[in-house]
């Protein structure tokens, strides 16, 4: 399906050239990438393990 027009500045536009234009920003600004998360680290409360617990995660497997 073929766009007649687009409506710019509450103004109806048919020139094609705008049309693509304005096709091109809506299409861009739509799927544009971020690298944003939206998590701050500041906003983290981190826990931490203890060294006991730490060193734990590393020992080998016993039967015990």
């Amino acid at each position: 399906m073929r766009s007649k027009g687009v409506e710019v500045g509450n103004q109806w536009c048919e020139d094609t050239q705008v049309v693509r234009w304005e096709a091109k920003k809506m299409f861009e600004g739509r799927f544009v990438t971020s690298n944003d998360l939206g998590v701050k680290p500041t906003s983290v409360d981190f826990k931490f393990f203890s060294l006991e617990d730490s060193l734990s995660l590393i020992t080998g497997f016993s039967k015990e």
